[in-house]
């Protein structure tokens, strides 16, 4: 029983990792697409 939850924990514990790695992976583009939208309070001066 104990197994059974704690196999359970770690799944969703590498999906919630796995999850946030993607967010990670998508935050420069994310970034990105934000900077070129709106400019920037002192780049353009």
């Amino acid at each position: 029983m104990y197994e059974e939850a704690i196999g359970r924990r770690g799944v969703l514990q590498s999906v919630a990792l796995t999850d946030i790695a993607d967010h990670l992976a998508a935050l420069p583009q994310l970034v990105a697409e934000y900077r070129r939208r709106s400019p920037v309070r002192g780049e353009h001066g």
